[in-house]
């Protein structure tokens, strides 16, 4: 949001939130269902992520949507217990800072000083090697990437999974963003305590949701797993990324962060047999012109394995370019571009053939992958990964 559009938000959201006459509502009332399709919340059984079902033995989950002052503790010890439910938990709760409070619709807000959350979850796990995802929805401002913890530890991936600008709320257009936050453990913690804040105020918190369960054997050949590679963001031209700062638009603001590659390997409940996924997104800048002049939109992510005789390269997968987002036209050196912002995708599954489970049914939703980068033809299919394997971002030039 520029600065009139901030402060207009601003003053319609005091305006909504000293109506003592409004009703606290759940944010699906006020707001998008972050489960719905096309936004950016992820259900362990469906998410790239997951592989376990809310609810399994073994596994936390924990979700607040409204929340609740009086819920959990004391009436007024700022601490909410979570009003979508939990699994597995002995005790779970949110809280925040002084000068953050409950809004009338529910979410937690501060007009006057930067936000602090924390999340604190009990509960029995599996003892072994445990993944544990963080999905956060906020509204107005933005939480600080850089501030989330578990245990005082970073996450292995941070990833916005959706961002809407312009989103029409009760209080006006704000800026909508979803993120997920992940960490692998190799042990069953003795504490589970999330932390995470904002560098100002005016960020409202809409949704919170926390699910814990087991990685799998990590890379071990034949069992269900999911294996997550970093995905990393273009290297701009010096010039391009120079020209697109000074344009000054919001569109080109993530432009530079990293995204990730998830593999996961899932046994078919019904063949035996094993279903292969490889997903992922990285925001990337799309340039208008002519084919005459190359094709400078063909993005590929080259993914390695480390080996002690040198890095092997396991394939070569092309990504496709999807939701291309509004144009800008920047000067490079005497050169006028015109340039948009796209979210570059891979989104692969194989899966065995119900009445063949032996052979393997390819899907391409999204992108592809050579598996014999250095042979001819094209070979298509699904590069199995293990943890180590990374890939490398590139923007072909023929």
């Amino acid at each position: 949001m520029n600065g009139n559009s901030q402060t207009a938000w601003r003053r319609a959201l005091l305006a909504a939130l000293t109506a003592v006459s409004l009703p606290a509502a759940a944010d699906t009332s006020n707001g998008p269902d972050p489960y719905a399709q096309g936004y950016g919340f992820d259900d362990p059984q469906e998410a790239p992520w997951g592989g376990w079902q809310r609810g399994d033995e073994g596994t936390l989950h924990a979700e607040w949507d409204v929340f609740t002052d009086a819920s959990h503790g004391g009436a007024s010890d700022r601490s909410a217990a979570p009003d979508l439910g939990s699994y597995g938990t002995s005790s779970a709760w949110l809280g925040w800072n002084t000068g953050s409070f409950v809004a009338g619709t529910g979410n937690l807000y501060s007009f006057t000083v930067p936000e602090v959350f924390s999340i604190n979850l009990a509960g029995p796990v599996a003892a072994t090697s445990l993944r544990v995802v963080l999905q956060v929805e906020t509204q107005g401002l933005l939480l600080a990437p850089a501030s989330f913890r578990l245990n005082g530890s970073e996450p292995v991936s941070a990833t916005e999974t959706y961002r809407n600008p312009a989103f029409p709320s009760p209080m006006g257009t704000t800026d909508l963003v979803q993120r997920v936050y992940i960490w692998d453990l190799a042990a069953s913690p003795e504490q589970t305590v999330f932390a995470f804040s904002s560098t100002q105020p005016h960020v409202s918190l809409t949704q919170v949701a926390v699910d814990i369960g087991p990685t799998g054997p990590g890379g071990e050949t034949g069992g269900d797993l999911s294996i997550i590679a970093k995905l990393p963001a273009e290297a701009l031209d010096e010039n391009l990324a120079t020209a697109l700062a000074e344009s000054g638009s919001p569109w080109f603001s993530d432009i530079g962060s990293d995204g990730q590659l998830v593999f996961t390997r899932k046994t078919d409940p019904f063949s035996g047999q094993p279903g292969l996924t490889l997903k992922g997104a990285v925001d990337a800048v799309f340039l208008h012109r002519p084919k005459s002049q190359g094709s400078s939109n063909k993005v590929y992510v080259d993914i390695y394995r480390p080996g002690a005789e040198g890095d092997v390269k396991l394939a070569e997968c092309r990504l496709k370019a999807t939701k291309i987002r509004r144009w800008k036209t920047v000067t490079v050196g005497d050169r006028r571009m015109r340039v948009g912002s796209a979210r570059y995708q891979i989104d692969l599954a194989a899966k065995p053939r119900p009445a063949n489970p032996d052979k393997i049914r390819l899907a391409s939703r999204a992108g592809y992958c050579d598996l014999q980068p250095d042979a001819a033809g094209l070979q298509r299919g699904i590069p199995e990964l293990q943890d180590g394997d990374y890939g490398v971002f590139r923007r072909a030039t023929e």
